[in-house]
């Protein structure tokens, strides 16, 4: 069963007592390439060369005598998220506007929803919205009060992809 994050995906299975070879596609299951070998016995693979946002599948086939066994396994499809912005700044301009600075970790983002809270963990809405991955900065305009602290997150976005996790 795959386990995946923005930069990489974590395979298992059975091992078995041949060498396996590592199989990935990334057109739907169509064309798999070999990615990369691992010795018998092993019963894990972490695939680090991954993108962000993006559906692959694998599978593993052991190595038989003559190099290739047919019978790989089933494919495993595996969607990679969003990577999600990092390194938010947020600074006061006055007591009615926050700018808010980011860093963009996507190859995919096409853009970034902009949350706000009066708590630090709970209660965030979404206050505005960016349309441009490469721009990483918002001011906050909206209904702010004076002497009030306001907690922030940004999440990218992309067409058809659901949002990414929070900034840290």
């Amino acid at each position: 069963d795959p386990t995946n994050t923005a930069t990489s995906v974590g395979l298992s299975w059975t091992a078995v007592s041949t060498p396996v070879f590592i199989e990935r596609s990334d057109d739907g299951g169509t064309d798999f390439s070999i990615i990369d070998e691992v010795n018998a016995e092993a019963s894990s693979y972490t695939d680090s060369t991954v993108s962000d946002g993006t559906s692959y599948e694998y599978e593993v086939a052991s190595v038989a005598g003559d190099g290739y066994d047919a019978n790989a396994s089933s494919p495993a499809t595996v969607n990679t998220p969003i990577a999600a912005p990092s390194g938010l700044t947020a600074t006061s301009n006055g007591d009615d506007e926050i700018d808010l600075s980011f860093t963009n970790n996507s190859q995919v983002a096409t853009g970034y929803d902009i949350l706000r809270s009066t708590n630090s963990t709970t209660g965030y809405t979404q206050v505005g919205t960016v349309g441009y991955a490469d721009d990483t900065f918002y001011s906050d305009t909206s209904g702010l009060a004076a002497g009030t602290t306001y907690y922030y997150e940004v999440k990218a976005t992309a067409d058809s992809l659901s949002p990414s996790s929070a900034s840290s």
